[in-house]
């Protein structure tokens, strides 16, 4: 389940990241647009009453998407990842499979 939560309400460690990455992006590129924090808890672990809880944001700066999860889970414990993206390469993604975000291609 996904709910929109506010940075000041999640994790230290998250939220220092996402100062970080956005201070980093705002002293190369000037700025940097933050999206809201997404937060889920899944139950993906065979055991259903074991919660794997995730904190999620999207920072465009320039022509770069990166999204930072904080993960908090018993069996990996917490973790962080970040995962890149340029936005010519998300365009290019949406037009060799449109149906998979729903679009009409673009490819002739």
């Amino acid at each position: 389940m996904k709910t929109i939560i506010l940075l000041t309400d999640c994790p230290e460690p998250f939220q220092k990241a996402v100062r970080e990455k956005t201070e980093y992006f705002k002293h190369y590129n000037d700025k940097c647009e933050v999206s809201p924090v997404s937060y889920f808890e899944d139950t993906i672990y065979v055991d259903k009453n074991v919660v794997s809880k995730r904190y999620r944001v999207i920072l465009f700066s320039g022509n770069l998407y990166t999204v930072l999860c904080f993960h908090i889970d018993p069996v990996l414990h917490e973790y962080l990842t970040e995962n890149s993206v340029i936005i010519g390469e998300v365009m290019d993604m949406i037009a060799m499979d449109p149906a998979r975000v729903g679009v009409k291609s673009t490819i002739q």
